[in-house]
């Protein structure tokens, strides 16, 4: 999605009318805190499950004013990069989109998810542009994920995606 809130409600809508898959919605860092404020409750009305990364990165105060008043849940992206970067986003969003490539790899993906289960962080596993191999690691980080665990999946010959949730072991 982008800054244009009338267009964004619109694509959101006809989605809606056509598809009653789980859908989130990805900002990509292009909403201010009062674009977010008024979207959000109308696209939680239209079932959508998360948002992830409507603010910018640096923008932790915004993202913290949004944790406390989003009716769903936000997930940081663009500042998960090691497992340093995870104390500085608790308090400020429900959980982080962890990419193994984007980690460096499969040790780093996994000093994450335990830096962002110390903090009660929501942890989703993503991936970028690689391919399938490049993204067959992240199956590997899963039980390390105890919890609420989402993985996405980007279907690009059909631009579909998927979201399904891993509740880990009891």
């Amino acid at each position: 999605m982008d800054a244009d809130e009338a267009h964004n409600l619109a694509m959101a809508r006809a989605v809606r009318q056509v598809c009653d898959a789980r859908l989130v919605v990805d900002a990509n860092c292009s909403w201010t805190v009062d674009q977010a404020l008024r979207l959000i409750p109308a696209l939680a009305d239209l079932g959508i499950e998360w948002i992830e990364q409507p603010l910018p990165e640096d923008d932790l105060d915004g993202l913290r004013h949004l944790y406390e008043r989003s009716p769903l849940p936000i997930f940081a992206d663009e500042p998960v990069r090691l497992a340093r970067d995870i104390p500085r986003l608790a308090g400020c969003v429900h959980g982080v989109n962890i990419k193994v490539m984007k980690s460096g790899g499969l040790r780093e993906a996994l000093r994450i998810i335990a830096v962002a289960r110390a903090h009660d962080l929501q942890v989703m596993l993503g991936c970028m542009i690689e391919t399938s191999l490049g993204s067959r690691p992240r199956p590997t980080c899963l039980p390390w994920s105890i919890g609420p665990t989402w993985t996405v999946t980007w279907t690009w010959s059909t631009t579909r995606s998927s979201a399904s949730r891993y509740n880990g072991a009891n």
